[in-house]
């Protein structure tokens, strides 16, 4: 259960929010990521979301491939 200064912090951070620049968001979001959670930083996720958009863009192309008999079936199977 979230404590009544853990909330009053809450409300404060979410009133606030709105007023932040980009890059302070990004500070904000790498410095919770670091503190809170102990996951991974903003970057980190924003790299590998890119990584997913771009793996997904492959395999649209790989796919448009296989339809078209330009590539095995097998080979798709290998990503």
């Amino acid at each position: 259960m979230i404590s009544v200064s853990e909330n009053a912090l809450i409300i404060g951070i979410n009133n606030s929010i709105e007023t932040l620049t980009e890059e302070q968001s990004i500070e904000l979001l790498n410095k919770l990521s670091k503190a809170v959670y102990k996951g991974p930083s903003y970057s980190e996720l924003t790299n590998e979301l890119a990584a997913y958009k771009i793996r997904a863009k492959l395999l649209e192309q790989e796919n448009k491939r296989l339809k078209l008999g330009l590539i095995s079936e097998e080979r798709c199977l290998s990503y």
